[in-house]
């Protein structure tokens, strides 16, 4: 292993660690690192490839704003933000930002710092990572109706989650290696289905699976894990300088390097066409004109006509 590959390899981890780790009394001074969401619309041109618009910046408060989760009905988007309080310290909060109103709501308001809003099957609550007795833990919240919220589980520390569509999930869940935990219901016990990795998670419906990022030897992969096989397979290696990514559509994936994205058809490899390499990533987007400094999460919604990404500010 050469030294360039340790370096990347030692700050994937580092700041995988940060991230998820984001503590109100760590920024009490300086504050938490400035960062805004922005959106275009998506569409197919006659060949079937994405085209994106003009980007509009939805979220303009100088600081945190990051971790968007679209509405599965298309009309908003969930996303965290922090904001500082009378005694210095920085609180984070789960906002909804609504299309049609282009109007900001804080959902949770609480005492805790609340992280990666995701609204439930049901509809009436929304997950979300809470700090609470000096770790993260996993717990619903009240989505516009009169509840109390509740752990989901015990598990702890968890960094990131998704849902499936039977009400499954998957978890990042903090530790020597980072885990990916599977749980098949509510009312199950998640167990360990794969080790060293990253921090995007998505669910794929076509293919029920759940997809995410993970080390193995030198490299990092795009891989998914089959509940219905108990079965994890590398699709891709990633590029070696991103650290996010997210589908467009069950067989495009997209990930971004500094103010450009990148896509890789997952069809192309599905088909044997040709065995997934790095080289397969190819350049789709530039968006230096919106974003100033470099390009981190993603987000595309269940439509597929809807783009986020989250920048850095500068």
């Amino acid at each position: 292993m050469n030294n360039k590959t340790t370096l990347t390899m030692a700050c994937r981890l580092k700041l995988a660690l940060m991230t998820a780790l984001l503590s109100t009394s760590v920024y009490a001074a300086d504050g938490p690192p400035g960062t805004d969401i922005y959106m275009t619309q998506l569409d197919k041109n006659k060949s079937g490839i994405y085209q994106a618009g003009p980007f509009v910046q939805l979220t303009t408060h100088k600081g945190y704003d990051n971790q968007p989760n679209f509405l599965p009905n298309g009309k908003g988007l969930l996303y965290t933000s922090m904001h500082q309080k009378a005694d210095g310290n920085w609180q984070s909060d789960s906002f909804e930002y609504d299309f049609a109103s282009q109007k900001l709501t804080n959902l949770t308001n609480t005492q805790t710092s609340e992280y990666s809003p995701t609204l439930m099957n049901n509809g009436q609550f929304f997950s979300t990572i809470v700090e609470r007795e000096n770790q993260q833990q996993f717990w619903a919240q009240p989505y516009k109706v009169k509840r109390k919220p509740y752990r989901i589980n015990q598990a702890e520390p968890v960094g990131y989650h998704v849902w499936g569509s039977d009400d499954d999930l998957v978890m990042f869940v903090l530790g020597k290696p980072h885990t990916l935990q599977y749980q098949v219901n509510m009312d199950s016990q998640p167990k360990v289905v794969a080790n060293d990795i990253g921090r995007s998670l998505r669910f794929v419906k076509s293919r029920y699976s759940f997809s995410f990022s993970q080390q193995k030897g030198k490299t990092w992969y795009l891989s998914e894990y089959y509940p219905n096989k108990d079965k994890v397979v590398n699709l891709v290696p990633m590029l070696a300088a991103a650290d996010y990514y997210t589908w467009l559509d069950d067989t495009t994936a997209i990930s971004a390097v500094g103010q450009t994205i990148y896509q890789w058809r997952y069809d192309n490899s599905a088909r044997g066409i040709r065995k997934a390499s790095e080289a397969d990533w190819m350049p789709w987007l530039d968006v230096s004109k919106y974003c100033k400094t470099k390009v981190t999460r993603l987000a595309v919604n269940a439509q597929h006509s809807k783009l986020a990404l989250v920048c850095d500010e500068k």
